[in-house]
């Protein structure tokens, strides 16, 4: 569980990025929808807040997950940092000077 605690969450991370782009997508053609159940007048502007909503969706994804992804990243390195420096440790201790 607490194993390549990095790894999960860049992963949780991806996992919540895709969700939160796939509402964007979903919530954009609700709005495509909702302008041709109502018979809109002008279904040009509907289909420019639908892409609106998919490019704001999608930058709103990336932008919220950024900070996650890199604090996943940090964690990642500082694991190998420590294991690298683990093994030069042992190294040192076992060669004759």
């Amino acid at each position: 569980m607490f194993r390549n605690v990095g790894k999960q969450i860049k992963g949780i991370t991806i996992f919540l990025a895709v969700i939160e782009i796939l509402a964007a997508v979903a919530f954009a053609g609700y709005i495509v929808y909702m302008g041709i159940e109502q018979e809109a007048e002008d279904m040009a502007k509907v289909a420019l807040i639908a892409i609106g909503v998919v490019l704001g969706g999608v930058l709103i994804a990336w932008l919220s997950n950024l900070m996650l992804y890199s604090y996943g990243q940090l964690v990642d390195s500082n694991e190998r940092i420590a294991r690298n420096t683990e093994i030069l440790v042992k190294r040192s201790r076992n060669s004759d000077y």
